[in-house]
């Protein structure tokens, strides 16, 4: 089975309670539609890419009643969920990497903490590029490389610390230096980027790791089995380095959020 694929079943797994379980995800969604509300109120089309349960393409289609909004996922599960909400505008399964529309045909993509997930940066613009209007606008939001930084370090620190000298097969994403090379080496300089951080609690670190996979995102690890022994010493180092005020835990997310307008770039 393909990365894609395993990462597509966990998501559509997660659909049913994925809105209760990602509050933080709709926050940055809400601020990522604020910040490009400009370019979403000239739109005549929009396109929400990796939509989830369709949360956001409902509020687009309430905001600008008089665009085209399209929702887009790759998760059966999520496509099934955005339609039995009801979200008010058309919901297509289909994957990132190849999109099922005309060529210049959006005004607006958006795409909230759904890109990290992309593994052809160059082939993903090209297409981007071929789907948008002259005067469209890729608008987006990603989950960076400082994500989980507490998670990978605690981990490795407990391998070292029972003698071990492997190192945890671990996924690390891209940061905002990493990302913006993608679009220069595609040919496409001109992406404006910035990044944010945020620091959530949790209980401890085996609740982190649970939520992390209820909500089908725990793509961050290739296959691999962490001992009951080794996640309580674990968790007990996760608590003493990374306590948080109330006695819980925190986490750190990063997020980096960009703008691209093809028309604007060169090649």
């Amino acid at each position: 089975m393909s990365p894609s694929t395993i990462v597509q079943k966990k998501f559509s797994f997660a659909a049913s309670q994925y809105d209760i379980l990602t509050p933080f995800h709709r926050e940055i969604g809400q601020d990522l539609m604020k910040t490009y509300h400009q370019p979403l109120t000239e739109a005549d089309t929009i396109l929400d890419l990796g939509m989830g349960t369709g949360w956001m393409s409902h509020i687009l289609k309430k905001r600008y009643p008089l665009s085209l909004v399209i929702g887009l996922d790759f998760a059966a599960g999520m496509v099934a969920t955005a339609k039995k909400n009801h979200v008010g505008c058309p919901v297509v399964q289909a994957d990132a990497h190849t999109l099922p529309f005309r060529q210049d045909v959006f005004d607006v993509i958006i795409s909230n903490l759904t890109c990290q997930w992309i593994n052809d940066w160059a082939g993903f613009l090209a297409d981007m590029r071929g789907r948008l209007t002259a005067r469209g606008s890729f608008c987006f939001s990603v989950f960076g490389y400082q994500t989980f930084q507490e998670i990978f370090g605690t981990l490795q620190h407990c391998v070292w610390r029972t003698g071990q000298t492997q190192k945890y097969p671990l996924l690390r994403l891209l940061d905002q230096k990493q990302l913006e090379q993608k679009f220069v080496n595609a040919g496409y300089p001109e992406v404006e980027l910035k990044t944010f951080y945020y620091k959530i609690p949790f209980n401890d670190l085996v609740s982190i790791l649970r939520w992390t996979k209820n909500i089908g995102a725990n793509g961050l690890c290739y296959p691999l089995f962490i001992g009951k022994d080794h996640l309580h010493l674990a968790n007990r180092v996760y608590r003493r380095r990374h306590r948080w005020m109330d006695r819980r835990v925190y986490t750190t997310f990063e997020i980096i959020v960009g703008q691209w307008q093809p028309a604007k770039s060169k090649g």
